[in-house]
């Protein structure tokens, strides 16, 4: 009896051992895992960052040519105005 006491005894330390040994194989991975996530979402943070610079040069370019191109439309746009002017004085004097 007391034989067989000492064997679960035995056995039940060298569970609790194992078990130690378990729960600090589990802290170390979580703990490389938590660092190999944050180093991961420093390098996304930085790709979107990146995205981000590039888009915005992209749309600062798009933004010139559209101020370029509504220039242009104002001045085709003054001179049809013009031309209609002229269209309606000669107009008028032929009427007249």
């Amino acid at each position: 009896m007391i034989g067989a006491l000492l064997i679960v005894t035995g056995v039940l330390v060298l569970t609790l051992i194992e078990s130690k040994k378990a729960r600090a194989e589990v802290a170390a991975t979580l703990g490389s895992s938590v660092v190999r996530q944050n180093a991961l979402s420093q390098e996304l943070r930085a790709e979107i960052e990146e995205i981000n610079k590039q888009n915005l040069l992209e749309m600062a370019a798009v933004s010139k040519d559209h101020h370029y191109e509504m220039e242009n439309l104002r001045i085709i746009l003054s001179i049809a105005e013009q031309d209609l002017d002229a269209a309606l004085k000669v107009a008028s004097k032929a009427t007249q």
